[in-house]
């Protein structure tokens, strides 16, 4: 509502992209609860924090869920893109080039 250009940063939020199309995308089959638990807590903070389209947005929490899911993105703080993960992704073994989300079926809120 307040984005772009008239706002570079606003309030944070997560939310299901299920259906929705993409560009490329790649599977981590085998994570650990440890990780999926470090995935939810990430995803805490991203939410309660005010989006920042240079410091803190999408991108930003992309780098820091390949991090955790052990594909070293090098999320050095500085101005993370679309492009620098669909360049980590396309080089990754298990990527998609394109499709949509699968849909989700949670049942919690």
């Amino acid at each position: 509502k307040y984005g772009f250009p008239s706002n570079f940063s606003g309030t944070g939020i997560m939310g299901n992209n299920g259906g929705h199309e993409y560009n490329i995308s790649a599977s981590f089959n085998n994570i650990s609860s440890a990780q999926l638990n470090q995935i939810i807590a990430i995803s805490q903070v991203y939410e309660a924090t005010d989006y920042d389209l240079q410091y803190n947005n999408c991108s930003d929490f992309a780098m820091d869920v390949l991090n955790i899911v052990g594909t070293s993105a090098n999320n050095s703080g500085s101005f993370d893109s679309p492009n620098n993960v669909a360049s980590i992704l396309s080089n990754l073994p298990n990527h998609t080039s394109a499709g949509n989300a699968p849909q989700t079926y949670r049942t919690c809120p």
